[in-house]
C-alpha cells in the first residue's frame, strides 16, 4: 500500500535519475518528487513529469514498479 506523504513538483538545482525511465532529469527542468512511505520503507525519488504520468496510468495503486525499466513516453 502506498503512503507516501509529500509530492511536489520542484525545478531541478541538479541532474537527477528518473526513477522510471532511468533518464537524466536535466537542471531547471521541472519534475516530480516523491518523498515517504511505501511498504514501510522510506522513499525518495524522483520522475519527469511525462513518466509519472505514465507510471500513474500502467501501475496497479498499491503496487510498485521496477526502477528505470520503463519507457520514456514522447511528448
Amino acid at each position: 500500500m502506498s503512503l507516501f506523504n509529500d509530492i511536489t513538483r520542484p525545478v531541478a538545482a541538479k541532474p537527477h535519475k528518473c526513477e522510471w525511465c532511468g533518464e537524466q532529469i536535466l537542471k531547471d527542468e521541472k519534475h516530480v518528487k516523491f518523498v515517504g512511505m511505501f511498504e514501510s520503507d522510506f522513499q525518495s525519488w524522483r520522475q519527469h513529469n511525462e513518466c509519472y504520468e505514465d507510471c500513474i496510468e500502467y501501475t496497479d495503486p498499491g503496487e510498485g514498479f521496477t526502477a528505470y525499466e520503463n519507457e520514456r513516453p514522447t511528448v
